[in-house]
């Protein structure tokens, strides 16, 4: 058997011969004769068997790199045996071959790369960690730390086992950013990301799939003066290191218990038997400080338990030294003490307020001792630049709530493969919400069209845009406008959802987000009869993209006289239009510059030059002067097998992710194959429904195994669906 790397394949913008290559999982199996690593199943003695279904290219071939294959191996497979010796493993069961791949993957979780292809020869070269990773650090690190003082681990909470509400709590990152005690929350860096401590039945039961644990502030680890990337990349390996083989069982009964475990017990034995000089040396310095506790601190007995705290948790965590002694250096139980003296010490030192104490001397020492300090004048300076007024007299800056990042990077997190339409919909927005902040009601007209093929995530960016900002939203649903007097859903009916929505708050929701789904399902009929549902709707949003006021309480509503005037509202609209899209396509493939065998999806996003015009919507059937008032158009790519298929693997919103969930509340650890999700794209992209159509596809080909799992309850671990399951749902596998 083998050990190898799963590599995510990121084709880079405007270069097809370049990937970005992300290591996702360690895996064991065997090469066949034509170089393709297969994955298999473990049989009850522990014997493996290669599966056909789970297969993976190299990616130091080029004709397999440049596969439609996202999911690619390490070319050169160590073997299962070698590799175990080495690093004094055990290998064979499940449960020890799990420890062997999770320790092989660590040794390149962060060994990002670069693929390029020339010649047909492939080249690699490794990737700066510090613009690609997690720590992104944009403005230097010490400006880095300044704003993100904690680091800690990310841990990913899995059932345990067929008991209910028993969890495994294993680690899987380092995270920056800010920690408030009080609460136990963490922050994460550069996100919206706020994650728990899993020490309480409530977090754990919970949502959320992952927690934190062991923060620790930056400052307590490294210096920071003269910080540099390279010390904060270092500091995230080392800190993880420390922490990657403790693993937790939580139970979350009547009683909250908590079992941790060390997987190091399945690795390499370093633990010295024999005490040295180097012990000795280590204890020596760590009693000294022990007998501070017992007595009574001054102001110098504060400073040296304060050091003596930094060197111990550098020593335990990041592979300090003490007095040049590594904790490789010293016996496991002088490290242990070691460990127990800095809790010890850590405890005294929250609890008499030491840290606080400490800082405030020092800052009372620099106020008196140097009035005129540098780091008073960059305060005093920033302070003065904050004051700074901007063009036109407008007052300070207006930047929203959320940033621009905010919203792209948490819509994209759901909508995958809009990316460009996307980054352009955001800054349309964001600089909507600008507009909206500033202090002088200046004349403005806006109006978005979204348009797209059904599926290709036009609803699914406005919900996720709403789920982000901080402002009022109006949801309008287009297929039920009707005119005015007319039986059905008018705008004042939605005005006053909104005013009771947001507290009856007239100025707020003055300044709200329209957003009118389906609007293409408004076009005008042209049969006999009042067209109240057509052009009588159509004229009804005119009235209010022009800005008018709306009186509830002469619509009929029973509350006093509110007036809701919607001339500074934003109007988001959104619609498929097929028809006018399929006509158009027909009347482009017949024409002079086109290539005959371009897909339709091809032929619509060719170039700038296929955007639809005002005429184009006439022609559909909508009114010239609602479309001139949408004069902000943006048209969404058709979804293609390949993004479709990336839509399942990346989408937060992934129905994978909701059948893991159920089928884990079973008992069973669900596994989709590649092929599997393959032939589901597949299947989704043959029946034209879109992204929104492969929730449907996973619902119709993952019922099969319920009724097993049902009757016998408990009796096995593993479900694993592969390709045969599109077409017969039977054809799961199920083992004990």
């Amino acid at each position: 058997m083998k050990l190898a790397v799963v590599y995510e394949k990121v084709e880079t913008p405007n270069n097809n011969d370049t990937y970005i290559l992300k290591p996702v999982e360690g895996i064991i199996g065997e090469c066949d004769e034509k170089g393709v690593f297969h994955t298999g199943e473990y049989d009850e003695k522990g014997d493996f068997h290669a599966d056909e279904e789970e297969k993976f290219y190299s990616y130091n071939d080029a004709k397999d790199l440049k596969k439609e294959e996202n999911y690619l191996f390490y070319g050169n497979p160590i073997d299962v045996t070698q590799f175990a010796k080495q690093n004094n493993f055990n290998y064979g069961t499940p449960d020890y071959n799990f420890s062997l791949q999770q320790y092989y993957y660590e040794k390149y979780y962060n060994n990002l790369l670069s693929a390029s292809i020339s010649d047909d020869k492939v080249s690699i070269s490794h990737i700066d960690l510090g613009k690609i990773s997690d720590c992104v650090i944009k403005e230097g690190a010490a400006k880095f730390v300044e704003e993100n003082k904690y680091i800690a681990i990310k841990y990913k909470k899995e059932l345990a086992s067929d008991v209910d509400d028993s969890y495994l709590i294993k680690p899987v990152g380092v995270i920056f950013g800010d920690c408030d005690e009080k609460s136990n929350l963490f922050k994460e860096y550069d996100t919206e990301i706020v994650y728990d401590a899993y020490d309480s039945k409530e977090a754990l039961k919970s949502d959320s799939e992952y927690f934190f644990q062991s923060a620790c502030l930056i400052e307590d680890l490294v210096e920071l003066d003269g910080i540099t990337k390279d010390d904060l990349e270092d500091l995230s390996k080392k800190y993880f290191e420390n922490f990657r083989s403790t693993y937790s069982i939580c139970k979350c009964g009547k009683l909250f218990t908590k079992a941790s475990f060390n997987m190091a017990s399945f690795e390499k034995d370093y633990v010295k038997e024999e005490l040295t000089e180097d012990d000795m040396e280590v204890r020596k310095v760590v009693e000294s400080g022990l007998k501070l506790l017992k007595k009574e601190l001054n102001d110098d007995d504060k400073q040296k338990l304060f050091n003596l705290y930094k060197v111990l948790i550098r020593f335990c965590l990041v592979e300090g030294k003490i007095n040049g002694i590594t904790k490789n250096d010293v016996a496991y139980q002088t490290y242990k003490g070691c460990f127990s003296a800095f809790a010890d010490i850590e405890q005294a030192i929250i609890s008499l307020g030491i840290r606080e104490e400490l800082s405030a001397m020092k800052s009372n020492q620099i106020s008196v001792t140097n009035p005129n300090n540098k780091e008073v004048a960059v305060a005093e300076s920033n302070k003065d630049k904050d004051e700074k007024t901007y063009v036109n007299d407008l007052g300070k800056l207006k930047f929203p709530e959320q940033s621009w990042d905010d919203i792209y990077d948490g819509i994209t997190k759901v909508v995958i493969g809009q990316e460009e339409h996307v980054r352009t919909i955001t800054s349309i927005l964001y600089k909507r919400m600008v507009e909206l902040n500033l202090d002088e009601k200046i004349p403005s007209r806006f109006g978005l069209l979204i348009t797209g093929a059904p599926g290709s995530g036009k609803t699914e960016i406005l919900k996720t845009f709403t789920s982000i900002v901080d402002a009022p939203i109006i949801e309008m649903d287009s297929t039920q406008l009707t005119a005015a007097g007319y039986t059905g859903e008018g705008i004042p009916s939605y005005l006053e959802q909104l005013y009771y929505e947001y507290n009856c708050d007239e100025d707020y929701i003055n300044d709200a987000f329209a957003i009118m789904d389906e609007i293409d399902k408004i076009k005008a009929n042209d049969g006999p009869g009042a067209d109240v549902s057509g052009k009588g709707a159509q004229n009804t949003l005119l009235k209010f993209m022009d800005g008018t006021n709306y009186n509830l309480a002469q619509q009929g509503f029973d509350h006093p006289h509110v007036i809701i005037n919607s001339s500074r509202m934003t109007p988001i609209a959104a619609g498929a239009f097929a028809e006018m899209i399929a006509e158009a396509i027909k009347k482009r493939e017949g024409k002079i510059g086109f290539d005959k065998n371009l897909k339709s999806s091809q032929i619509i996003n060719a170039n700038e030059k296929n955007k639809f015009s005002v005429d184009d919507y006439v022609k559909y059937g909508m009114s010239e002067q609602l479309m001139r008032r949408l004069f902000i158009t943006v048209h969404l790519n058709e979804l293609n097998e390949q993004l479709l298929l990336r839509i399942l693997k990346e989408s937060s919103k992934s129905p994978l992710i909701v059948q893991r969930k159920i089928f884990n509340g079973m008992g069973v650890e669900c596994k989709f194959t590649h092929e599997y999700q393959k032939a589901v794209a597949a299947e989704a992209y043959r029946r034209k429904i879109g992204a929104s159509g492969l929730a449907a596809v996973v619902q119709d080909t993952t019922c099969g195994p319920v009724e097993e799992l049902s009757r016998n309850r408990g009796k096995y671990k593993k479900l694993v669906f592969t390709k045969e399951c599109i077409k017969d749902p039977s054809k799961y596998k199920l083992f004990e």
